[in-house]
């Protein structure tokens, strides 16, 4: 199943930005009269680690969340978190028993983020951020279980659009890639791209 999703993730992505798309040009922007806004968001996210890489990985779809304030009309400054937990199988010719992984890497992202909304009709947006990661490989060592815990420098980059459902609420679809600087070793985390739909109050 997780090879399916893999392979179907071009056109996964092609559909999910042409709802971003579509959706924006009917998107408005809220009055948000006290310029603060919150985002509580579901994300899918495809995984890429270090070498031996199979590619981006389907991972376990997680909850992320956002509080920014308005800086200027279009602009909002804020702070995030995201995360992603998936279960890495083995390299190619690499050999595990049947339904067994090689390893399980979780990742927690905190980042610092500015959102602008350069129409200022719609509420379309494009982000960029950076900030903390700290990732988590649990890998199997003979009859033991071994964690190997690394910090990184994040930065983050997407795309997406609110589209309102009453005056201070909307629904926020949302593309965002995020990478992991100087991430090395065996099958750690090194980028991640995240998909995700919330609702956001402001």
């Amino acid at each position: 199943m997780g090879k399916l999703v893999v392979r179907s993730l071009p056109w996964i992505a092609v559909c999910f930005l042409t709802v971003v798309l579509v959706v924006s040009g009917h998107a408005q922007s809220a009055p948000a009269v006290i310029g603060i806004q919150g985002t509580l968001a579901y994300d899918v996210s495809w995984v890429r680690t270090t070498t031996p890489s199979n590619g981006l990985e389907y991972a376990v779809g997680r909850f992320g969340g956002r509080a920014a304030m308005r800086l200027v009309p279009r602009l909002y400054v804020g702070v995030g978190v995201s995360s992603w937990q998936f279960d890495a199988g083995p390299p190619p010719g690499f050999v595990v028993p049947p339904n067994e992984y090689d390893a399980v890497v979780t990742a927690v992202v905190f980042s610092a983020y500015g959102q602008l909304y350069p129409l200022g009709t719609t509420g379309t947006f494009i982000r960029g951020g950076v900030g903390y990661a700290n990732t988590r490989r649990y890998a199997p060592d003979f009859e033991f279980l071994e964690s190997y815990n690394v910090s990184h420098l994040a930065i983050a980059g997407g795309v997406g659009a609110d589209v309102t459902l009453r005056p201070h609420l909307a629904i926020t679809i949302s593309a965002d890639y995020t990478s992991l600087l100087g991430a090395a070793g065996y099958r750690q985390a090194k980028s991640a791209l995240l998909m995700g739909v919330g609702l956001t109050l402001r």
